[in-house]
């Protein structure tokens, strides 16, 4: 019983993890475009404009993390 508990424990630091990393990874992806937005707006004004999408599917063990962030829809499918 002892192991279970470990093993639920470790789980929930696993996803902890993971979350922590995809919002790292989304600010600083966020934070990149940001700037290059404002060091190339004079010559490229249409960037403010621009639009983008993000998907990013997870997939460990039965556990599995979805980030969808944009107008992109993302669809799991599983053979039998």
């Amino acid at each position: 019983m002892e192991i279970a508990e470990n093993d639920v424990k470790l789980s929930e630091s696993f996803r902890a993890g993971v979350l922590n990393c995809l919002i790292s990874a989304v600010e600083q992806a966020e934070n990149d475009f940001l700037c290059m937005v404002e060091q190339d707006m004079d010559d490229r004004p249409n960037l403010v404009s621009v639009g983008s999408c993000v998907l990013v599917v997870l997939v460990e063990g039965t556990d599995f993390c979805i980030l969808n962030l944009g107008d992109s829809w993302v669809v799991l499918a599983s053979m039998p």
